[in-house]
């Protein structure tokens, strides 16, 4: 009984130090150097592609008061009607978010929010967000990052005034959740993305930019729609172990943090 109490042991500290090293992997990426493509911000599975008219802000009332996403207006991101590709990390994606175009970081902002769950449309207007907005000499575009209710904490990798190259690093968000994409809507750009479709950060391409062609609304109208991305089966087992794993790891650091600043 001891001796295979002991291999228990044994196996859950082995699957313990891989999650963690696994959970922070940082792959090498190969975006390409078009500069008439963007890319997605994030690895994952887009949950959603919604149209905003000009001057139209993402929000939503829960019980009587609005939440919105409001830093975009002043971001400059409302100038031209656009479109949100949402796209759903989970704990077995990679963390790394990467730039989707080649560009000068020209708003940068951090909101400290609540922790609340994916499973509430709420969580995406009151958690922990970082909207980054990068600009080139065609367009602006945001990328906002969601936290994750467990362990709330986005890295930044850049700041206000940096110049990027498509694929750069932006930054991490701990124990994933969801980052958005906002891409202006110019007759111009046509989204190659797809509503359930798999995506790599820095390389899978959202949208190209086609001159002299004209993207019509029918067209943009067909790719519009929003699913609810969760893990199924086995998957959904791995992952919710291994998101024990990182939760109690999450919360060893910061006691271990909380211990050495008492002292």
């Amino acid at each position: 009984m001891i001796q295979f109490l002991l291999f228990l042991l044994v196996i859950f500290v082995i699957f313990f130090f891989w999650s963690i090293s696994w959970f922070y992997r940082d792959p090498v990426r190969h975006p390409s150097k078009q500069d008439n493509i963007i890319v997605s911000p994030a690895d994952g599975k887009i949950s959603r592609i919604q149209r905003y008219q000009r001057g139209t802000i993402p929000s939503m009332v829960k019980d009587g008061k609005i939440f919105s996403i409001d830093e975009i207006e002043k971001a400059g991101l409302m100038r031209d009607d656009y479109c949100l590709v949402s796209i759903v990390m989970s704990p077995l994606d990679v963390h790394i978010n990467r730039a989707p175009i080649s560009g000068q970081v020209v708003f940068l902002e951090k909101r400290i929010g609540e922790l609340v769950t994916m499973r509430q449309p709420i969580f995406e207007f009151v958690n922990e967000r970082v909207l980054t907005v990068l600009e080139n000499e065609t367009h602006r575009v945001g990328v906002i990052q969601i936290a994750a209710p467990i362990a709330s904490s986005i890295k930044c990798f850049v700041k206000f005034g940096d110049t990027v190259d498509i694929g750069q690093k932006l930054g991490a968000i701990l124990l994933g959740s969801q980052v958005n994409l906002i891409i202006p809507l110019r007759r111009s750009i046509r989204l190659t993305a797809r509503l359930g479709s798999k995506v790599k950060a820095g390389e899978t391409i959202l949208a190209e930019i086609k001159a002299g062609e004209e993207v019509s609304d029918e067209e943009i109208e067909k790719i519009e729609g929003q699913i609810y991305v969760q893990s199924k089966g086995l998957s959904r087992v791995l992952q919710a172990f291994y998101l024990g794993n990182l939760w109690f790891t999450s919360l060893w650091l910061r006691l271990a943090h909380g211990l050495q600043k008492s002292g």
